[in-house]
Formats: structure tokens, sequence, C-alpha cells
């Protein structure tokens, strides 16, 4: 089945995690309607069990959750699986979180509340990215190690 130029093995799969479920709502119907397949979970350790049964290519992190906040989440990621870009969308308007979050490996920081063409770009620019890093990962040769 066709979905543009994409089939449905082809299309991204993003992970929504944000503890207030009409933003999860809001965000995960504006995806889809770019042609994303969303999945929108309300805590960090929710996010653990699904991103544990299928890495999404995408995750879009609030900061502040109950059980296990973004950063918590964001350091998880990079343990499990370095390769997903993660993005942080979140209320808090300081620049040394937003830092921290990028120290810790997020690939942007966005600001709620967020204009939809800014999360467009934002996810778009994500995505391109993993398939970038995806592509070189499958074309670099191995190299014998030592």
């Amino acid at each position: 089945m066709l979905f543009g130029r994409k089939t449905i093995v082809d299309i991204e799969n993003i992970l929504v995690v944000d503890d207030e479920e009409a933003i999860r709502e809001v965000v995960s119907t504006m995806l889809e309607s770019r042609g994303y397949r969303c999945t929108a979970v309300s805590n960090g350790r929710a996010a653990q069990e699904v991103v544990r049964k299928e890495t999404p290519d995408l995750v879009l992190s609030d900061m502040i959750m109950p059980e296990m906040d973004g950063i918590k989440l964001l350091s998880w990621m990079r343990e499990h699986d370095p390769e997903v870009p993660v993005i942080m969308v979140t209320a808090i308007h300081d620049i040394s979180t937003a830092l921290e979050a990028i120290r810790r490996g997020a690939y942007d920081y966005i600001l709620k509340p967020f204009e939809k063409d800014q999360l467009f770009l934002g996810v778009g620019r994500a995505l391109q990215h993993r398939r970038l890093v995806l592509e070189t990962a499958i074309t670099r040769p191995t190299c014998n190690r030592r």
C-alpha cells in the first residue's frame, strides 16, 4: 500500500512523550497529517516500554513528567540506541536547561507554545539526520579492529 512515495514499511515512526494528553493528541495529529506514524505515551517509563518493543525513528519528549522526566529518558535513549534523535519539547524558557539537554545528546530543543511549522522543520531535520546516519553506517566498509 502506498502513501505518496512511501510504503507502509517506510513510514517513519515518531514516539511522542508528554504528560499532557491534549499536547500528545495535537502533536500526534499534526505529525500524522504529514504522513508519519505516531505512538504517544505519558511519561519516560512508558516510553521505555515502547522503545524496547520497537525502536522509533524519532522521539519527541517533554522535559517535566511524572515517573521519569525527559532528561532521564534522553540519557536512557543515548545508551539504548544513540542513533535515534531526541527532540526535547518544553515550556521551560531557560537557556541553561536547553544547553543541558543538548549536552546530554538532544538533537534539538523546541519551546512550547510552538508553531506547527517549527515542529515540522525540527522533525524533518532530525529524521533526515537519522536517514543519513543509517545510510552511512550501511555503506561504510567494516574495518578490522585489533
